[in-house]
Formats: C-alpha cells, sequence, structure tokens
C-alpha cells in the first residue's frame, strides 16, 4: 500500500492514502463559473509522480526539469511487510534513497560512504518493487517476460487511450506484451505465450531466410555445405596446432632477453666497424710515416751558392735525429694502438659469439612454445 507522497519543496501538497478506495478530486466552489473546469489542477500530474517514485523514466514533457530541479519526491509504501521511505531526485535520478527496517528486504540496498545512506539503484529498485507487489522471479529466459514496469502500469494508468481496452494501458500495444502480461496477472502459464512470441520470431527469421536465398543474397544448401567443408577443414587443423602448442611459463621474460640480446649484438657489431675503419687509418699511417730528407736541404743550399759551416751542419744533424725519433715514437705509439684495437675487435667477437649462441637458444625455445595469452587467444 502507498501511503503517503510529498516532496522536498513545500509548495507541493502532500498527498496521503487511506486503506480502500481513494479518490483526488479538483472540487468547484460556490465562485465558480462555466469557465472553471476540473483539468489542469494536477491530478495527472500526480500519477506521474508516483510512477516517477516507482522507477518510470522522467517525463520531461510533464515534468517542468527547469523549475524543480533541485526537488526530491518521496514515496511512502508497504514493501515485503515493511514500510519503506524512498527519496527519488530529478537532479539526480538512477538512485533511490530509502529509509526503513531494510534488514529483511530480498534485495540489499548499497551505502553511500561519504554522505552515510542507504540506496538503490534504480534497476535494482524495480527488481525489488517487482519481488514485493508482485511476485516476480529471476526469469528463465532473456526477453518476453512480466516485469514491474509493464504490470504496474495496468494499475496505475496515464494517458488517452489508458482505459479504452481493459487489456492494454497503451496504444499500440505489442501483442506479446499483452498476451505475458495479462496471462501473470491472471495466475495463467504466461511461458506458453512467451514460447509462442519465441516461435513466431523464429518463422520471420526462416522466412527472411528463404527469401533471401531464393534471390540469391543468401548462399544455397549446397554452397553452405562447401563453406562448412572448408571450415571443419580449418577447425582440424586448428585442433592439431593447439594440442601440440605448448606453453612456456616464462615467455615473456625470455621474449624480452632474447630483445636484449639482439640490441647487444647490433651495438658490439658496430663498434667492431668503427674499430675497424679506425684501424685501417692507423695502418696506414705506420706505413707512410717517414724522416723528413735532410740531405735535399743541404743540396738546395749547396746549390744557391752558399756553403754550411760545421756549427751548421751539427745543427742538421741533430734536427734529423730529432725527426727521427719523433717518428720513431709516432710508429710506436700507433703500433700500441692497432694492437689495442685488434684485442678489442676480438674481445667484442667473442661477445658477440657468446651472445649470439645464449640467443639461439632463446629463440628455440620460442619458436617452439608460446605465451599462455597466445594459447587463451589461439
Amino acid at each position: 500500500m502507498i501511503h503517503k507522497i510529498y516532496a522536498s519543496d513545500s509548495r507541493f501538497k502532500t498527498i496521503e492514502f487511506q486503506s480502500g478506495l481513494n479518490v483526488i478530486l479538483a472540487d468547484k466552489h460556490q465562485s465558480s463559473d462555466e469557465k472553471d473546469s476540473r483539468n489542469g489542477l494536477g491530478k495527472t500530474t500526480s500519477i506521474n509522480i508516483i510512477h516517477f517514485c516507482l522507477g518510470a523514466n522522467l517525463n520531461k514533457k510533464i515534468f517542468p526539469v527547469d523549475l524543480i530541479n533541485d526537488w526530491t519526491f518521496f514515496l511512502e509504501i508497504d514493501l515485503c511487510n515493511e514500510k519503506i521511505i524512498s527519496a527519488r531526485s530529478i537532479s539526480n535520478p538512477s538512485v533511490v534513497r530509502v529509509e526503513g527496517n531494510l534488514t529483511l528486504l530480498p534485495i540489499s540496498p548499497e551505502t553511500d560512504e561519504k554522505e552515510h545512506y542507504r540506496f538503490f539503484k534504480v534497476e535494482d529498485w524495480k527488481k525489488l518493487l517487482g519481488i514485493c507487489l508482485f511476485g516476480l522471479s529471476t526469469p528463465s529466459r532473456p526477453q518476453y517476460v512480466p516485469t514491474f514496469r509493464n504490470l504496474i502500469s495496468y494499475f496505475i494508468r496515464t494517458g488517452i487511450d489508458a482505459y479504452s481496452k481493459p487489456f492494454t494501458y497503451f496504444r499500440n500495444q505489442p501483442p506479446w506484451s499483452v498476451q505475458v502480461h495479462n496471462a501473470f496477472l491472471l495466475r495463467l502459464n504466461w511461458d506458453h505465450a512467451s514460447t509462442v512470441q519465441d516461435i513466431k520470431d523464429k518463422n520471420k527469421a526462416v522466412t527472411a531466410l528463404d527469401k533471401a536465398i531464393k534471390i540469391g543474397i543468401v548462399s544455397s544448401q549446397g554452397e553452405l555445405e562447401a563453406e562448412r567443408v572448408t571450415l571443419q577443414a580449418e577447425l582440424d587443423k586448428a585442433k592439431k596446432a593447439l594440442s601440440s602448442f605448448k606453453v612456456h611459463p616464462q615467455y615473456q621474460e625470455i621474449q624480452e632477453k632474447t630483445n636484449t640480446l639482439t640490441r647487444d649484438i647490433h651495438a658490439l657489431s658496430n663498434n667492431n666497424l668503427i674499430l675497424r675503419r679506425k684501424l685501417e687509418r692507423y695502418e696506414d699511417s705506420i706505413k707512410s710515416e717517414e724522416a723528413p730528407d735532410d740531405s735535399a736541404l743541404a743540396q738546395l743550399y749547396e746549390e744557391a751558392g752558399f756553403h754550411f759551416g760545421d756549427a751548421l751542419k751539427k745543427t742538421l744533424e741533430e734536427a734529423k735525429i730529432f725527426h727521427e725519433e719523433i717518428v720513431h715514437n709516432r710508429k710506436h705509439f700507433l703500433q700500441a694502438e692497432v694492437e689495442e684495437i685488434k684485442n678489442n675487435i676480438i674481445v667484442h667477437e667473442n661477445r658477440i659469439k657468446e651472445k649470439s649462441s645464449e640467443r639461439a637458444e632463446f629463440m628455440l625455445v620460442l619458436q617452439t612454445h608460446g605465451a599462455l595469452e597466445e594459447f587463451t587467444v589461439f
């Protein structure tokens, strides 16, 4: 039973219900004339507010949302032998706050840890209403089943055509909905009506498929059989590959190590290339390094008509020795550099061989095994 409806704004007049028949009537006063009517005084709005509190979508054509955006509507209702106060706001209609003895409800509400209130999401709220008011259970099929919102709409009717026919609550209501919900309310086996609709859907699908085959949109039986054989062969091949698929628990780690080794090998190879070019330049320098020819300088002066004294000849001799020592020292330095470069090249080549051998072992594991993710996708 619904006991009371009220709002957070005092301008809304509280509506209280008593046991038995309740009538909401817009009365006329002695001062009313022929132009005054009982229309537009809030009767239909009150019904839509009840629907809103019972989980219906917010009808923006009926509610002046911009004017009442900060309003919250409250509903006092008996659910599963407990008096519950529910609150649903215009600004946040996706949740329904609840108060009362909630421990015995078949669906437990959630708790807002920040503001410390109990609430239901709208879908859960409608499930709870369906259980408590109509005894609905979890449906055994995904569609064509009775729902709370459809059932309650037979009892709280809105719209021009709401009372046109006793077995429908709105115009153009789908036949399956009429049959399923009326069968449920009359305590008949509604599952038969749902099954009939499933059969109708399948019949439509078969008819559409038959038409598609006739005009060539869908393959014929023979073409489908050929495609089936091809798919079966692919499936057998995949099963065979799957049966021999080996999962390695450290596949990702081995793959990362393999990539690291590959990068190291490339780096060592690049360094060796640089060292070999440097080695060629040093060896060419050793071959081309020679002391300057001082006799050519002496001959030049003699031909020019000069004679060198002993002191000058001694200075030239010392210069020659000095240059020979420079050349000797440079050759010695270059030879030492050449030996060091050759040693570095050998060290790099050995490291390349070691890393290549290690990488080959890892590559063998990667080729014969797979990751768990690959197995799952497979």
